[in-house]
């Protein structure tokens, strides 16, 4: 009898603790790299919302919620080619909570960064995210944490003239 009360115990714990994650924790984060020239990679970010939430987007509105962030350690083996764009197209609507238009995506997001090898070694990319997903009722702040190894630059051999006398 102790035994099934202890599991009882055990499982109403391990449920809670579960429900308290997703409500904690809306959205998940993917992020996988394609090659697209000698020296140039694309970098996906993909973002899957729970059913109910919303993401805002990058777009800072006065007395609006917190944009989504994009932040990319520096290095000295890449570069940022332009910025982080938003290849889903958000929902624009007056929020209620805020009193302010906003732009935010639900369902998923997929946003895209391109990069540029700045040497011919393997290297990684480091990306934190921060930003605040909300429902009907309340709102939480979001962070993440995504890397991607890459190749390195494909280096062209130069030709060297002949030497003339």
């Amino acid at each position: 009898m102790t035994k099934k009360v202890l599991l009882s115990f055990f499982l109403a714990i391990g449920v809670t603790l579960n429900l308290f994650a997703q409500l904690s924790d809306p959205v998940s984060w993917a992020m996988k790299s394609k090659k697209v020239g000698a020296d140039e990679f694309e970098l996906t970010i993909t973002a899957r919302i729970d059913a109910g939430w919303h993401l805002y987007n990058q777009e800072p509105v006065k007395d609006g919620p917190m944009p989504l962030v994009f932040t990319f350690t520096k290095s000295g083996s890449y570069q940022l080619v332009g910025k982080t764009i938003e290849k889903t197209a958000p929902t624009k609507k007056f929020d209620d909570m805020f009193g302010v238009n906003v732009k935010y995506f639900n369902g998923s997001a997929t946003f895209v960064q391109k990069v540029k090898a700045l040497t011919d070694k393997p290297f990684e990319v480091k990306v934190s995210i921060e930003g605040q997903g909300c429902n009907e009722g309340s709102c939480v702040p979001l962070e993440a944490e995504l890397s991607a190894k890459l190749s390195g630059a494909i280096l062209s051999a130069t030709a060297t003239a002949p030497a003339t006398d």
